[in-house]
């Protein structure tokens, strides 16, 4: 599961406002505002703060002017406090700084850190470490929780003090030692970096405790990773959902991924969708790039590529590499777009220099194109002869495919060979697969293998795709199932579909490694691309719970999305649901549809079944002459049903035919 770990906190820009000291023993208003007309500057300021804590701004400043004429500091300190908020006052952070001084020179702590605050932040006077360091620090050494929190992240960014994480860390300790929730989370997300996860659970616990949310949600990673702890999916979700119901985007993706996998819950698509939109609501990266990936596919939501454009774009403007690589995607072929090769390009860029292994690879080919594929063959014949490889390659394609010029199979080879001896894995992809097939040249499976291994070796994910259907087929070299799945997997890790689905597929059946789970999750990323058979397969496996759970709402779905691209079993699939009503009401006119698509591609199951409905006359005027017909197709197919079947129908075409005469 994708995580992000959080940078260390900012500093914070929230002021202490100071309150009457629990030792004073509360009195009657009267009392104290006689106490205050007598020049008592505590009994004056204790009468502004409870206005304070009302929002009676005014008050409050009228009853700190009096506290103030007698240098009280804490009263100079809330009156630093009004200005900085503009509360009762206009907002000058130049007034605020004053009283903050006044205060602080007078050795009180809360306003030594607001002063410290305002310095860091350059409110009402040029920023300056330095000084906020020095005034942070003094506050720090009389105990104030939050100047110590400050100076910990001052030694750790190296803000006005020389860097120095044992600092650090020390007066973390101190602050932590208080009580403070955010040091104890610092402590924790500074352990859990350098992979000390004991101590890291012990400090994120403490914090959890005061109800902390990025501590909750941290603990929910420990648990669901095992890090430090017996793996327990139960209490992974139990803190993140602690963290989630408190707002914090991140957990919430969290759970959206829990639901979306089913660790530890039951897999459920509409809540994994729910706890994504919340995050990504909050802007949070991960969760917007999901709800993109949800609207282009139709995985969770019905499929809308407007509202997959509108996330992927606030994902990719924070900076999610394959937020961006998909919106590449989208202009270089227009989706729901004008196709754009321009705006394709700067998209794939930005997700290239995060190293993005596709999205470089699709950089790479437009700015080959752009430079080489509008040259003539004149051009390219020059500085192909001059030993340019990407030269070699696009006059190698001319020949090829007859573009520009005669087709020359010969000359074609020639110039892959070229260019694939200088290292092009396009060229040596495309020469191996020419030697596999003995397309213009003798077949050569041995060279087919030398070529592709080299494209491969290059991350080439369609040479690696060959490499192992080659091992796996054991055609034209030594079966070796393991290097089959190592080279599958090396393409799939890229992204190429079919190796996702041929991965799959060995995951459900390797007697070894069966793992249904994974095989699911290879078949959804292929079915997430759009790719007919893998969701033709899954849905299938939902529909009959063949090593999973069954799910008829996402049967549905991916066997809709696979027949709407012509897949026949998808279609056969999809009749059976809409006939036994499976996940959805009965509806025979739906089933006819689905089956009448899949017979006429010579699905004898399909044909079969529609002979049924037409004997039966179910949704359908009953026709035996057609269901014999259908009957008979099935037959032929292979279906043994569809051979009794012929028979069956023929008694019954008898029997009618004498009760009629």
């Amino acid at each position: 599961m994708h995580k992000t770990i959080l940078s260390y906190a900012l500093l914070s820009a929230l002021l202490c406002i100071s309150a009457c000291s629990d030792n004073t023993p509360a009195q009657p208003e009267n009392t104290q505002e006689k106490q205050c007309q007598n020049g008592n500057a505590q009994a004056c300021f204790d009468i502004g703060w409870q206005h304070h804590k009302a929002q009676n701004y005014g008050l409050a400043k009228s009853y700190y002017d009096k506290a103030v004429a007698h240098h009280l500091p804490v009263a100079q300190n809330n009156m630093g406090v009004l200005y900085e908020q503009g509360q009762g006052v206009k907002q000058d952070y130049r007034q605020a700084k004053e009283w903050y001084e006044k205060s602080a020179h007078q050795g009180y702590a809360t306003a030594q850190n607001n002063l410290c605050l305002l310095y860091a932040n350059g409110k009402g006077v040029a920023q300056d470490y330095v000084q906020a360091f020095e005034w942070c620090e003094k506050a720090a050494n009389q105990g104030s929780v939050q100047a110590q929190y400050n100076v910990a992240h001052m030694y750790a960014k190296g803000w006005g003090v020389a860097k120095n994480e044992e600092k650090s860390i020390e007066w973390l300790l101190k602050a932590a030692k208080q009580n403070s929730s955010q040091a104890q989370y610092q402590l924790g997300f500074i352990y859990y970096s350098k992979q000390d996860y004991a101590q890291a659970k012990s400090w994120f616990e403490q914090a959890a405790q005061q109800n902390h949310s990025d501590a909750q949600n941290y603990l929910g990673i420990l648990y669901e990773l095992g890090q430090g702890v017996q793996q327990d999916y139960a209490k992974s979700y139990d803190w993140y959902e602690k963290a989630a119901n408190q707002g914090n985007a991140i957990a919430q993706s969290n759970l959206g991924l829990i639901y979306e996998h089913g660790k530890g819950v039951l897999q459920d698509d509409e809540r994994s969708f729910q706890w994504y939109q919340k995050s990504a609501q909050q802007d949070y990266a991960l969760a917007q790039l999901k709800l993109g990936l949800a609207y282009e596919t139709g995985k969770f939501v019905q499929k809308d590529l407007q509202q997959a454009k509108i996330w992927y774009e606030k994902a990719a403007q924070q900076g999610n590499k394959d937020a961006q690589y998909h919106l590449g995607l989208m202009y270089e072929y227009g989706k729901e777009v004008k196709k754009d090769n321009n705006q394709a390009f700067e998209w794939y860029a930005k997700a290239a220099e995060q190293g993005h292994t596709q999205a470089q690879q699709k950089l790479d080919k437009q700015l080959l194109q752009k430079r080489y594929g509008k040259m003539s063959i004149q051009e390219l014949q020059q500085i192909a002869e001059m030993g340019d490889s990407n030269a070699q390659f696009y006059l190698a394609i001319k020949y090829d495919k007859g573009q520009d010029i005669a087709k020359d199979k010969n000359k074609a080879v020639y110039w892959y060979q070229k260019s694939a001896e200088q290292g092009n894995r396009d060229a040596q992809y495309l020469l191996g697969l020419t030697y596999l097939i003995g397309d213009g040249i003798a077949k050569n499976p041995q060279q087919a293998k030398l070529w592709l291994t080299k494209a491969a070796e290059q991350n080439h994910s369609k040479a690696q795709f060959k490499l192992g259907q080659m091992y796996g087929n054991g055609k034209h070299i030594a079966k070796n199932d393991n290097m089959m799945k190592y080279w599958f997997e090396k393409s799939a890790q890229q992204g190429f579909a079919d190796a996702q689905y041929a991965l799959g597929l060995i995951y459900f059946v390797d007697d070894i490694e069966k793992d249904a789970a994974l095989a699911c999750e290879w078949l959804q990323q292929a079915a997430n691309q759009g790719h007919k058979e893998a969701q033709s397969v899954l849905g299938i496996t939902y529909l009959k719970g063949l090593q999973v759970e069954k799910n008829y709402y996402k049967a549905h779905q991916l066997l809709q999305q696979s027949a709407q691209q012509g897949d026949k079993d998808a279609q056969f699939a999809l009749g059976t649901m809409y006939e036994d009503g499976l996940g959805l009401a009965i509806d025979y006119t739906q089933a006819k549809t689905h089956y009448e698509q899949a017979a006429e591609k010579g699905n004898a199951k399909a044909q079969n079944n529609l002979g049924i409905l037409y004997a039966r006359g179910n949704g359908i005027e009953r026709n035996l002459t057609q269901a014999k017909h259908y009957f008979e197709e099935a037959c032929r197919g292979g279906s043994q049903k569809g051979c009794n079947n012929v028979k069956k129908v023929e008694v019954a075409m008898n029997d009618f035919q004498r009760e009629n005469h």
